[in-house]
């Protein structure tokens, strides 16, 4: 039988010191305790990113917001190739030529 790893026996030592030496060792073995500060803020940093996120996406959705933007120009802001795109993308477009 192997007695190296046991503690000293009791009446070798006071009693205080037994404790103590015990205490000592048991606690060299047992694995730390988990840092709580950090995990308490790290949850607090992703509930409150996740918080921010959410009120991001209701305020960039607002249903009071048209989704569409309508811009009033006149003919003469138009130059003539991009006033020739438009009219061509427009009958392309036509209701007449989707009915074909």
């Amino acid at each position: 039988m192997n007695d190296i790893l046991d503690l000293p026996a009791e009446r070798d030592l006071p009693p205080e010191a037994g404790h103590a030496m015990r205490a000592r060792i048991l606690g060299s073995v047992r694995p730390r305790p988990a840092r709580t500060a950090r995990l308490r803020a790290a949850v607090a940093g992703v509930v409150l990113l996740a918080v921010a996120s959410g009120v991001a996406a209701v305020v960039w959705q607002r249903p009071d917001r048209p989704a569409v933007q309508v811009l009033a120009m006149g003919s003469g802001e138009l130059s003539p190739t991009l006033r020739d795109a438009a009219e061509r993308c427009l009958r392309w477009n036509s209701p007449q030529r989707q009915a074909r």
